[in-house]
């Protein structure tokens, strides 16, 4: 590999570690706060944070990124001193620590572009964080007499967390136990497990034993209940309790020990806490190459499929044909086998896009004066790595609509009725071969009537087809380039970008959207995104002459009608489908052929949906279904309505419809002039 590749090589490399540190980072900080806001600070937790920095600031110094180094360094170092309780934890160093993770996750954006960072606002940054910090009040004496030996093997951190203990009055013991040498690292490990699920270990001291084959451990160890509930938790092992100040009454008592007898039954404890991980990390690119393959395998299965029934129909020899069969099905099913392993391996846990939404939300909130509660369901559900990437910017707007627009000030939600603060629920769940993600609030909710006032101030309908304009076109409105509700422009919206930005994200990678919405009880935005584009489900159509290939993920329904349920509406082709009134193509006259069926036939309709139009293609016959890999057509050779090909084996190569484009292309003329007509 050359040097240029492996610089390419490592800043990939970089970029994904750099992206884990910055997840655990954001994710652990709100554990952080709510620790503060119940009164409960967890020290892991901050050690957590902690370690995050200081690994970030090694790498970025090491890939030479020296302003994320510089930025990572201020703030482990600010995590050091809180950890150490030189610093006091207050909201003000935590918003500031909040908006370093904001800064961070800009420079790391900016390196993978290959820009320079801003060291103005780096140092501007860390002279604010300089402010916020606060010393800690000094710490008193303890006033409980730990011997000398113990009382200097602590280190400063752990005196800091004794302190701490003394200062919430916890139960505060020492807990000696002795293990052979070949098996105390395992059994060390197990009683430390038991002890954190129960409070805090304070400090390990270890010591020598009066037999030479084991080895003896003293655990400082604090917790928020009585010496009765430790004694019952290690009922089975043997350990020696030393009692320093008990919780009941919070009385200091010196060296009242309680050694323990070990007992028949076994303690509940872990074997080994090893940890044995399986994951690895996997570049995007090398499983769309076995995408691919997979994609040429299930064309030979096809061709042997055919095979098989022409083999049938002409009647060849019953052996062959059995084995042939046979062969057929076993190749299909291990097929599929291959296909599922590479998909689960490309499929994430949506978490891992909900949760950065925590910063931006509690951001938000801060600029807008809205305490906003964010709830997330779902966050295990799984979509293509791919798909979660292309979803970022449409739910950080819906969002942005969702606090700005949909939850009111905290006064109006007061004299509504509703509580202070406001709900925001980011909800996923699978539903067939999709993932559908609801953005839901209990806010204002639409005002219809304030949208279509909007609507006849641009000059995109007028009174007359206002007062007879349905709710599903009401909803049109608001995807509309430069429409907002919003007359003010603030930080989050009013600049009359947001929603058609939305729809363009989703109609591209083949999905829908709708929107529920009540006055004064709060919005529902519904996406229904496909799980994965990599293999896709297609319905093979013919229209005229040529066979096509429709996505499955963009079909709605299918139907037949007649051609009486046909309208016009502005010289163009309508079918009134359940009180809706939808666009209709016919296919082959798309694509350039003047040839009309004979229209005393009963029609053959394809209704397909993206993002929240909806459009009905007349076709000739349905030929069947098949799992199909699109090859795209690249840059130089472009097709109006048509996303790429594919090989479907005995039927030749069959365009793969794009049915965001034909949408677009039929329907771009329609929608302003529908909603100006008084038809």
């Amino acid at each position: 590999m050359t040097d240029k590749g492996n610089k390419r090589k490592n800043l990939k490399d970089f970029l994904a570690e750099a992206e884990e540190l910055l997840e655990s980072f954001s994710r652990d900080l709100f554990k952080l706060e709510e620790g503060i806001e119940s009164g409960k600070t967890d020290p892991d937790i901050l050690n957590s944070i902690f370690r995050s920095a200081h690994t970030l600031k090694g790498i970025s110094g090491l890939f030479g990124f020296n302003q994320l180094s510089t930025l990572s360094h201020a703030l482990e170092d600010t995590l050091d001193s809180l950890r150490m309780g030189r610093v006091s934890i207050s909201k003000d160093i935590l918003n500031s620590l909040m908006e370093g993770c904001s800064l961070i996750n800009n420079l790391i954006a900016k390196s993978g572009q290959g820009k320079e960072a801003d060291e103005a606002v780096v140092n501007a940054f860390i002279d604010d964080l300089h402010k916020a910090c606060k010393p800690a009040e000094a710490e008193s004496a303890t006033g409980i007499d730990l011997g000398e030996e113990i009382k200097n093997s602590l280190t400063e951190y752990e005196e800091h967390r004794l302190q701490e203990n003394i200062r919430a009055g916890n139960t505060l013991c020492l807990i000696g136990a002795t293990y052979p040498i070949d098996t105390f690292d395992t059994e060390l490990m197990s009683l430390t497990e038991v002890l954190k699920a129960k409070g805090e270990v304070i400090a390990t001291i270890p010591s020598a034993s009066s037999d030479s084959d084991k080895l003896h451990f003293d655990l400082l160890f604090g917790m928020d209940t009585d010496i009765e509930t430790l004694t019952e938790v290690l009922g089975g092992t043997t350990v020696a309790i030393k009692v320093f100040q008990d919780s009941v009454n919070n009385k200091k008592v010196k060296y009242q020990e309680s050694p323990l007898e070990k007992s028949d039954e076994p303690v509940a404890v872990q074997e080994s806490i090893r940890s044995v991980s399986s994951t690895v990390r996997i570049d995007i690119s090398k499983l769309d190459s076995v995408m691919n393959v997979i994609g040429e395998l299930g064309l030979i299965r096809s061709r042997v499929s055919q095979l098989a029934v022409r083999m049938r129909d002409e009647m060849a020899p019953r052996e062959y044909l059995k084995e042939l069969t046979y062969v057929d099905k076993y190749l299909e099913k291990k097929l599929q086998e291959l296909q599922d392993s590479v998909m689960d391996i490309r499929l994430v846990p949506i978490s891992q896009l909900f949760d950065r939404y925590a910063r931006s939300v509690r951001k938000m909130s801060l600029d807008t004066g809205k305490d906003v509660d964010l709830v997330i369901v779902g966050g295990d559900t799984e979509l293509d790595k791919i798909l979660i990437e292309d979803l970022a910017d449409p739910l950080l707007h819906i969002i942005r609509n969702a606090i700005d627009h949909g939850i009111e000030d905290p006064a109006v939600r007061e004299k509504a009725g509703k509580p202070l603060k406001g709900r925001l629920v980011l909800n996923a769940y699978p539903k067939g071969n999709h993932v559908v993600i609801e953005i839901s609030d209990d806010g204002a909710g639409i005002d219809i009537d304030r949208v279509k006032e909007k609507a006849i101030k641009q000059n995109l309908i007028d009174k007359n087809r206002a007062e007879h304009i349905s709710y599903e076109e009401v909803m049109e409105l608001i995807f509309l380039p430069g429409f907002s509700i919003k007359s003010d422009v603030s930080e989050l919206s009013g600049r009359g970008v947001g929603m058609d930005v939305v729809k363009s994200n989703i109609s591209r990678i083949g999905g829908m959207i709708d929107i529920e919405s009540n006055k004064g009880e709060g919005t529902t935005i519904r996406l229904t995104i496909p799980i994965t584009l990599a293999i896709i489900g297609t319905l093979i159509i013919q229209a005229g002459s040529r066979c096509y290939t429709i996505p499955m993920n963009s079909l709605v329904e299918v139907l037949e009608f007649s051609p009486n349920d046909i309208k016009t509406v502005e010289k163009k082709e309508v079918l009134c489908l359940r009180g809706r009134t939808i666009p209709l193509v016919r296919l082959n006259e798309f694509f350039g052929s003047h040839k009309r069926r004979d229209d005393t036939e009963t029609l053959c309709g394809i209704v397909t949906g993206v993002a929240d139009v909806r459009l009905c293609l007349v076709v000739d016959k349905i030929i069947g279904r098949q799992d199909v890999v699109i090859k795209t057509f690249g840059r130089i050779l472009k097709a109006k309505g048509v996303a790429g090909a594919t090989d479907l084996g005995r039927l030749g190569i069959a365009f793969v419809l794009d049915i965001p484009g034909i949408i677009s292309e039929s329907i771009k003329d329609r929608r302003v002039g529908r909603l100006m007509s008084a038809h």
